[in-house]
C-alpha cells in the first residue's frame, strides 16, 4: 500500500466520522427543539432554576452577589445589539 493510499483511507475515515458526528448533533438538536416546542422542557427548567435558589425563599439566589452580576453580564452578550455589532464587524472585515 502506498503512502498516498493510506492518506486517502485515513481521510475517508475522518470524513465519515465528521459527517456522522454532525448528523448525531443535528438529530439531538431536533429532539431538544421538539421537546421545547411541545412544552416538555418546563419541568427541567424549573428544577434547574429552583436548584440555584434558596429553598426557604426562592426569591433569593444562591451564591455571592458578584456571581449574579457576572451571569447577567454574560447573558447580555447575546443581546441583539451586541450580536449586530459583532456581525457588522466581521462583515466589514
Amino acid at each position: 500500500m502506498l503512502m498516498s493510499d493510506r492518506y486517502l483511507e485515513s481521510t475517508k475515515k475522518g470524513a465519515l466520522i465528521s459527517i456522522s458526528a454532525v448528523a448525531c448533533l443535528l438529530f439531538a438538536f431536533g429532539v431538544i427543539a421538539q421537546n421545547v416546542i411541545a412544552g416538555r422542557s418546563f419541568a427541567l427548567d424549573r428544577r434547574i432554576i429552583l436548584a440555584l435558589r434558596d429553598p426557604a425563599n426562592p426569591a433569593i439566589p444562591l451564591g455571592p452577589a458578584w456571581l449574579q452580576e457576572a451571569a447577567r453580564d454574560l447573558t447580555s452578550l447575546g443581546s441583539i445589539i451586541v450580536l449586530a455589532i459583532i456581525t457588522l464587524g466581521f462583515s466589514g472585515y
